[in-house]
């Protein structure tokens, strides 16, 4: 079974739109560790090592699942360019 998310290559295009349209809604939405997978353009395993070294600002773990808080996700990711090595972000 893939953990392939189809939306992985319209990536670019929902951080760009999420930038670009603050919303009141935003501060306080939390997203999946799945959604997070697609926005951040991330491979699961870079994303869950990110997590271990508390590399990814707006995350928490709730009953074993991680939660990530949108408007700081996506803060941070527009603070980074698209491409830029995880260590460097």
């Amino acid at each position: 079974m893939s953990d392939a998310i189809p939306l992985d290559r319209h990536a670019g295009k929902i951080r760009e739109a999420l930038a670009a349209t603050p919303s009141p809604a935003l501060a306080t939405m939390t997203i999946p560790f799945r959604e997070a997978l697609v926005l951040t353009g991330l491979s699961r395993n870079t994303l869950y090592r990110m997590l271990r070294a508390r590399k990814v600002p707006g995350a928490q773990k709730l009953g074993g699942t991680w939660r990530f808080h949108l408007q700081t996700l996506v803060d941070w990711l527009a603070c980074k360019p698209v491409g830029t090595p995880p260590e460097s972000r």
